[in-house]
């Protein structure tokens, strides 16, 4: 195996290589120990000491005093044990430099290189999917403990039981036990290999060595790499059945999981965790606790946090009684947290520090940026550029098109005109007709030339695979407002306008601009006061913002109103229901 040898004899430089890559990820750049402790591993492996011990990690490698107590101080294993997590986490979402992914083995202080199937076996296709093979009595502890409140959800009997198959070798041992493989190969031994080796073998090896070098070097990848899965959400539901009610807290129960399953099932930015998947090895957990006092439950405590167990959301949610609107509330907390501009496609377009690096970095990228009202063109092509065969290509295809029919409606090209902009269209739909944003787009098209039974066929079919994103549902519905609707129809569109208003805790600058034009629309005066009341503090910058404040400034409006209605124009294609808006506006 000539590149198996040539991995070995250039291990410290691979070694090296791959670390300093995995350095660059955001996971170490907010954490100096880890950094540090990582480096400190590195060079002790490539000194080729037997193993470092746990003293010398603590002192040389995490900064503790000579007089550290190794029997009353865990902090060298919780850190070891927290950068194993964390070189999974970064694997988990970036592909290695040569191939060879850096990885600590259970109970060991040194590093080793290996391909991803022997470093981190249990990583599956899915971004997040994989296991940390080790388990340190921190959290041992903290998993009983969960257990032993009863925490029900997508996995609730999920163990850390298996470590995984034997690891493949980077090289072979003579004389090796065919039953059971040596682990991979450590720095301290490879120089062994090659003692006995004669010049003619070393001369043959190296022009082996060469030829594979040439030839990676010259072979061309192919195109689209670096795609992945969405993160995965693990979730649980503590309730207690112990109660006189326990039927009722039962029955709560289901519905709440089962309403949590869909919604993360269904969702563009995260997937739902599989059952045998632990809670502290998926990317986000999501916890439910059902509070109650009396046997009544009274409320549901919801708490999202990352797999470093960050908080990063956190809401009550009263019980009501199964007649309330407490399903709604819970609908509204998970749009918070799910929706392509929610709390996890902000924590991971933090995570990647604003340069995508995978297909999936694409399309959280391009989502929060138009979240913020900021153009996103660039971007696209950038991404269709380097994942041509991305499956979020017709997302981002039909993103790019509506970005091509505002600009035209800018310069005064009519919808049904702009054949750049309807051509990227058509791309996206025969790539996936049941695309949510190519089908948004349909239904805006349909209606910008009065076609309401088509607009309504294509709303319906871009809210079902869209389902929980209230931005889209909001810029179709702020177009059809001067269609003929059922009373029913319109009094649900008006009710889910204020639920999102009066609930949603993430609203951006964008969907705060776009409520404010359907409530508008409807012409219902409760409806817009109650908008612009929840959307006043939100931030909107750019061509949006001349809206909002023609909205809360009637003497604004008279003049500016070219600079208003050309933002009216831009997100609201149907005639009459631009009128309608600007009539509204004029009567504030």
């Amino acid at each position: 195996m000539p590149e198996r040898a040539d991995q070995l004899g250039n291990f410290d430089a691979l070694l090296r290589s791959e670390v300093e890559h995995v350095l660059q990820d955001p996971v170490f750049d907010r954490s100096p120990t880890q950094s540090k402790l990582l480096r400190y591993l590195c060079e002790e492996t490539i000194l080729g000491r037997s193993k470092p011990s746990q003293f010398s990690v603590a002192v040389d490698g995490l900064g503790r005093p000579e007089d550290y107590d190794l029997n009353s101080d865990s902090y060298p294993r919780v850190q070891v044990s927290r950068l194993r997590r964390s070189l999974a986490n970064v694997y988990a979402r970036i592909e290695p430099v040569n191939d060879l992914c850096v990885f600590i083995r259970k109970g060991e202080y040194r590093l080793y290189l290996g391909p991803r199937a022997t470093a981190y076996p249990e990583q599956r296709r899915r971004r997040s999917d994989f296991r940390v093979p080790d388990q340190t009595p921190e959290h041992a502890a903290e998993h009983a403990a969960e257990a032993s409140d009863r925490w029900t959800g997508a996995a609730a009997t999920q163990t850390h039981g298996r470590n995984g198959a034997p690891p493949e070798l980077l090289g072979s041992f003579a004389g090796d036990s065919p039953a059971a493989p040596p682990p991979p190969l450590p720095v301290a031994h490879r120089s062994a290999l090659f003692q006995p080796r004669t010049l003619i073998v070393i001369a043959l090896l190296l022009a082996l060595i060469t030829a594979v070098v040439l030839g990676r070097s010259l072979w061309p990848r192919p195109a689209g790499g670096g795609a992945q899965q969405v993160p995965l959400v693990h979730f649980a539901i503590r309730a207690d059945t112990t109660q006189p009610n326990s039927a009722a807290i039962a029955g709560l129960e289901d519905a709440i999981r089962q309403q949590v399953t869909n919604r993360v099932s269904a969702s563009f930015i995260a997937g739902l965790s599989p059952p045998d998947l632990a809670a502290g090895d998926a990317q986000y957990n999501l916890k439910f606790d059902l509070r109650g006092a009396n046997a009544v439950p009274q409320a549901l405590d919801l708490a999202l946090t990352d797999n470093r167990d960050t908080t990063l959301y956190r809401a009550t949610i009263p019980y009501d009684g199964p007649s309330g609107t407490f399903g709604e509330a819970l609908s509204s907390a998970l749009d918070d947290i799910l929706t392509p501009n929610g709390i996890i496609a902000q924590h991971e377009l933090d995570m990647s520090a604003g340069k995508p690096q995978t297909d999936y970095g694409c399309f959280v990228t391009i989502e929060v940026l138009r979240s913020r009202a900021q153009p996103a063109g660039q971007q696209i092509d950038d991404c269709i550029g380097q994942y041509p065969t991305s499956k979020f290509k017709p997302y981002w295809l039909a993103r790019k098109s509506f970005e091509l029919y505002q600009a035209g409606i800018a310069k005064g090209v009519p919808v049904d005109r702009n054949a750049e902009a309807q051509a990227l269209y058509h791309q996206a739909f025969a790539l996936d007709p049941d695309n949510a944003f190519a089908n948004t787009l349909a239904a805006k098209i349909a209606v910008a030339g009065g076609d309401c039974a088509s607009a309504a066929i294509f709303s319906r079919r871009a809210l079902k695979s869209g389902e929980g994103f209230p931005t889209l549902r909001v810029l179709i519905g702020a177009d059809m407002t001067s269609c003929p609707q059922p009373d029913k129809a319109r009094a649900t569109f008006v009710h889910q306008l204020r639920n999102v208003a009066l609930r949603s805790t993430e609203l951006n600058g964008q969907l705060a601009l776009l409520m404010n034009l359907a409530a508008l629309g409807t012409g219902d005066r409760s409806l817009i006061e109650l908008v612009q009341r929840q959307t006043a503090g939100v931030p909107v910058d750019g061509a949006a913002s001349p809206v909002l404040k023609a909205i809360t400034n009637p003497d604004y409006l008279r003049t500016h109103e070219s600079d208003v209605r050309k933002v009216v124009d831009m997100l609201i294609w149907n005639a009459n229901s631009r009128e309608k808006i600007m009539r509204g506006l004029e009567q504030r």
